[in-house]
């Protein structure tokens, strides 16, 4: 009777909503509007088998294991979170809205923006994911080219399974499928201009409830470009020096052949672009490696 009275006494204790801990809950949305879902830890093969379409010789596949949970958030950051942020709106489609993806950031601005947010959040755990952990999260546990299924790209860009889950040049700019540029095959797709970033969070979002992760605006990852390793991984962080930043996922104004899972981007973490953004990733390790500001180029 006891032991069921203090089972009783603990329960009412950890409160009547039943809430978790802030590193178990399965999603979060922190003061800006930013929201989270939780990535479980797992294992997956990363890069492009050896019959993918289009595979590059810098994508051989590799088992990877991510051990530790990880929240990631569900859109890329938009220009109305960046601005509360930073103040500022650098995007070249401002005209469009605040829940457009924020792009025209490097990478030395996007540690910056965390930078910020952290101390405007009063925390140590916003940050870039790892580019093992964006592909990890993007693929969501399908070992298809997508997570829908394979691509198939028939006549110059349109391809249907892409079309439904990724704002890419096909349905945003480009080429449609007579083969005319700067226009879509299927219309009615557009609400700010014909060729931009779409809002974020239109499309369906992949199993583990992540919208955009390809097309839109490429995102920004933590790790220097380079080799990967030939055998199986944990928690890869890439190289510890380099000249490129990673970039990831595709954007609106790419071919269809650049939306995977396993394509790798990269440039100089400097370089702004009209199709880069980013998306956080949040530690939910209480000690995350911290990782030095670079100043912000003007």
């Amino acid at each position: 009777m006891w032991m069921l009275l203090l089972a009783c006494m603990l329960l009412a204790a950890s409160g009547s909503g039943g809430d978790l801990p802030v590193d178990s809950q399965l999603s979060l949305t922190n003061s800006i509007g930013m929201k989270f879902i939780r990535i479980p830890p797992g294992d997956f093969m990363m890069g492009a088998t050896s019959q993918e379409a289009g595979r590059r010789t810098d994508e051989p596949q590799h088992r990877v294991a991510i051990t530790k949970p990880f929240y990631l958030q569900t859109t890329e950051v938009t220009q109305g979170q960046w601005r509360a942020v930073m103040g500022r709106n650098p995007a070249f489609f401002k005209e469009c809205g605040d829940n457009y993806p924020v792009e025209q950031v490097s990478w030395h601005d996007a540690q910056e923006f965390i930078r910020r947010l952290n101390k405007k959040e009063g925390v140590a755990a916003y940050r870039l994911p790892t580019e093992a952990e964006w592909e990890y999260a993007a693929r969501a546990n399908s070992t298809a080219t997508l997570y829908e299924g394979a691509l198939y790209i028939v006549g110059g860009n349109e391809t249907a399974i892409l079309e439904n889950i990724a704002w890419f040049s096909g349905n945003s700019c480009g080429e449609n499928k007579s083969g005319n540029k700067g226009d879509t095959w299927q219309t009615g797709n557009y609400v700010c201009r014909a060729c931009s970033t779409q809002a974020v969070g239109q499309k369906p979002a992949n199993p583990w409830g992540l919208y955009d992760m390809l097309g839109n605006v490429w995102e920004w990852v933590q790790d220097w470009q380079g080799a990967y390793p030939t055998g199986p991984v944990t928690d890869p962080t890439g190289p510890p020096t380099g000249t490129m930043r990673v970039f990831r996922g595709g954007a609106w104004l790419s071919g269809a052949g650049y939306c995977l899972p396993s394509f790798r981007g990269g440039d100089n973490p400097a370089m702004r672009d009209i199709a880069i953004g980013l998306r956080l990733a949040k530690s939910t390790d209480p000690r995350p490696v911290a990782v030095p500001a670079a100043p912000v180029a003007h």
